[in-house]
């Protein structure tokens, strides 16, 4: 019921955010070397190919409640590579990404990152997330460069929540050595760097893919080669309609909402998945592989309320790390098992 009623309330907020921002925003587009909406994959849609790879991310709603929309990083193992692009080398660029934070798993966590594959090896930057050694202790996302030997944080004042949608913009203009940082619509830090041009590859949810993980959802990822204008980030933020900061909880892996467990885990060959059924309605209960790509649909079909149980049977499946997803009319929960043989 508390989620009915969050996303009846986040759908009429939506709707009346209309009236102020229209849908015709003219989100820019000079300038976009790559863009990721994750509509169901992790495709550029800039036109410029730079698609990417997809490990252990899951495909979950978006911050507009559209299913298979973003993706879901859990903290673990979860990353997107889009490996080496050399039209990412920028010495200018802006970056705008939507971001819902979960928890931490670590002292920090990488939200995305283009550089070397081993810091001390280049130049390189990224979107950081992290609740320890700056800030004073709060929680909050910050832009770093990474050199040859050092770090240089663009780090704001402000503290964040984990549960929510934040967008965040990321600048540097290589001719002049300034950086901001913008956190929904609002200019929070701006300060003078020492870059050099970045050469690497880039990561969506990981350092290289080797951790510092993040746990939450990312989404709608775009790269420019040049400094967006405030009229620019105020058309992305308002895209769609986005009316503004909301503590409304959209965050779809409450089991207090929605529930369903494995036994055994880890296993062999065989494991029952029991989940639950609160409010009557379609209900989708599928497997995916470590790449994130669907290998079975166990469910998919209108059920009661009531308490169910089902067995997945893996034995044509290699051992390996594998995830289950639940979507009810309450919410999307994904869990994680492993298959040993």
């Amino acid at each position: 019921m508390r989620n009915l009623v969050a996303n009846l309330f986040t759908s009429i907020i939506l709707i009346a955010s209309l009236l102020t921002f229209p849908l015709g925003a003219q989100v820019p587009t000079n300038g976009l070397v790559a863009y990721y909406p994750f509509n169901g994959n992790a495709n550029d849609e800039s036109g410029n190919g730079h698609d990417g790879i997809v490990y252990s991310a899951m495909l979950t709603t978006d911050r507009f409640l559209n299913q298979d929309s973003a993706y879901y990083f859990n903290g673990e193992d979860s990353y997107i590579d889009l490996g080496v692009v050399d039209s990412f080398s920028l010495s200018t660029f802006t970056i705008s990404v939507w971001v819902n934070a979960y928890s931490f798993m670590y002292m920090y966590t990488r939200v995305l990152e283009y550089g070397e594959e081993s810091y001390g090896l280049g130049n390189g930057f990224g979107i950081e997330f992290n609740s320890d050694i700056i800030n004073d202790g709060n929680k909050t996302f910050y832009g770093v460069f990474y050199g040859q030997d050092d770090f240089t944080r663009v780090v704001p004042s402000c503290e964040i929540d984990t549960l929510r949608w934040y967008h965040i913009v990321f600048s540097y203009n290589m001719s002049d050595g300034l950086s901001q940082l913008y956190i929904d619509n609002q200019l929070e830090q701006s300060m003078y760097v020492l870059n050099e041009p970045a050469t690497g590859k880039f990561y969506v949810g990981s350092w290289t893919g080797e951790s510092a993980y993040f746990h939450g959802l990312i989404d709608d990822i775009r790269v420019y080669d040049k400094i967006l204008s405030e009229e620019e980030i105020s058309d992305l933020y308002h895209e769609g309609g986005w009316p503004g900061p909301s503590h409304i909880n959209l965050d779809p892996d409450l089991e207090n909402s929605v529930f369903i467990q494995n036994y055994p885990n880890p296993f062999n060959a065989k494991t029952r998945i029991d989940y639950k059924v609160k409010k009557a309605g379609k209900v989708e209960v599928s497997i995916f592989n470590y790449l994130g790509q669907k290998v079975a649909s166990l469910v998919n079909e209108i059920k009661p309320v009531g308490n169910y149980s089902i067995t997945w049977d893996a034995q044509e499946f290699p051992s390996g790390t594998y995830f289950y997803k639940i979507v009810t009319a309450d919410g999307t929960l994904i869990k994680k098992m492993v298959l040993i043989k």
